[in-house]
């Protein structure tokens, strides 16, 4: 499982109210100083980015880890 985490640029904390309204206009701000992080719809694209980054690090180090050492198969990550 990939599991992506953000914190308050200025407090640090990883808590956060997200309005519960489709609307993805509406702002995200930090739960302990009330700091705006971004509109919802902003936010949850970069959360988006950040799991499918991580998770295709994760396949590909599983895949190294694989092949690692068999004849005949090369692995190069596309960057």
């Amino acid at each position: 499982m990939t599991r992506v985490s953000a914190q308050c640029q200025n407090c640090g904390s990883d808590q956060f109210r997200i309005p519960d309204d489709e609307e993805q206009d509406q702002m995200i701000r930090c739960a302990s100083c009330e700091t705006e992080i971004g509109d919802k719809a902003e936010v949850m694209a970069e959360l988006r980015k950040r799991a499918t980054d991580e998770a295709e690090k994760q396949v590909g180090d599983m895949i190294e880890r694989t092949f690692k050492g068999s004849k005949g198969f090369t692995f190069t990550r596309k960057k």
